[in-house]
């Protein structure tokens, strides 16, 4: 009896680890378009293994800055970030995608396409 309810315990401690990575990365997903007033068209792919998440056929446009036209992105994050208020660390890369500066971000750098 007592090596059932170690087994139990075990398995929900395996399950409850596995669910954080998925869900952090939604509420990052979700707190980077709520912060920098941006939707994000795509589909969310939540990772396992890794703090971060992958959107697949991503477009966006970031006010008068950056436009995504189109192409996956990988986006990875500090998991304490994620608890710590106001400054959340993200990095974005990307192979292959498609990328616009505009505004006044394509006139300070001089170019119109990165």
């Amino acid at each position: 009896m007592r090596k059932k309810k170690i087994a139990w315990l075990v398995l929900a401690a395996v399950l409850a680890g596995a669910a954080i990575p998925p869900v952090s990365g939604w509420i990052v997903f979700k707190e980077i378009q709520h912060r920098l007033k941006f939707k994000v068209a795509g589909r969310f792919c939540p990772s396992y293994f890794f703090a971060g998440f992958f959107v697949e056929d991503a477009s966006f446009v970031w006010e008068d800055r950056v436009e995504l036209l189109s192409g996956s992105v990988k986006v990875e994050y500090n998991p304490l970030s994620v608890f710590a208020g106001e400054l959340l660390r993200i990095k974005i890369t990307s192979r292959g995608a498609q990328v616009r500066l505009i505004g006044e971000w394509s006139r300070t750098q001089g170019v119109g396409r990165a």
